[in-house]
């Protein structure tokens, strides 16, 4: 699995995993740092997730977030 791209929220992570299941693109979140401690002991995390896809898939996955990016002009760094 490769690291793709971190984001700010949970919230955000489901949107983006939602989107890469309908492109049949296989994906996990890790919390970063110790916002999976955070999350636990206080019920939310203000540190974001990494969003990791299978090599096969990173170009196709790519390509998805460019076109979210367009459609919402919003700013997402690849990590």
């Amino acid at each position: 699995m490769k690291r793709l791209l971190s984001t700010n929220s949970r919230m955000e992570t489901r949107i983006l995993a939602d989107v890469f299941k309908l492109y049949h693109i296989p994906c996990f979140a890790k919390s970063v740092g110790s916002g999976e401690y955070a999350r636990i002991t206080t019920g939310f995390c203000v540190s974001g997730e990494d969003v990791y896809i299978q090599e096969e898939y990173v170009e196709q996955a790519i390509e998805i977030v460019e076109m979210l990016k367009k459609k919402h002009k919003k700013d997402i760094d690849y990590v």
